[in-house]
């Protein structure tokens, strides 16, 4: 039943993405992007991304450096300072793991120009 045109608790109110609004007519407002702050981004990758991409990759003293990190950075309670800080951190263990193959200096062309690869 509806009441003065709301939805009652118990009905099924469909959820609205970006991507069922681009499949049709939708008339939630979504967040522009210029709306959406870079620490926010940065968050969402690391709570909702990253975790897929390297959780149990890396050997145990190092993966839970780099958990540390990802718990800290996808974690929207903590200022964005100590966000951005956890980022920054977890860049730097991520990149002493890359190797500096010379296959793949189009890749990673910090490793071809740098004397510390």
């Amino acid at each position: 039943d509806k009441q003065g045109g709301q939805l009652m608790p118990n009905e099924f109110q469909p959820n609205k993405d970006v991507f069922t609004c681009l499949t049709s007519d939708c008339n939630t407002t979504l967040p522009t992007c210029s709306s959406i702050h870079d620490v926010q981004s940065l968050e969402m990758v690391c709570k909702h991304i990253l975790p897929k991409l390297i959780t149990n990759k890396f050997p145990v003293m190092m993966q839970q450096k780099i958990d540390t990190q990802l718990k800290i950075c996808g974690n929207s309670s903590f200022s964005d300072q100590t966000i951005l800080k956890s980022a920054l951190k977890l860049l730097e263990l991520l990149k002493q793991l890359r190797s500096c193959d010379t296959r793949f200096f189009y890749r990673y062309p910090e490793c071809k120009y740098s004397d510390k690869y």
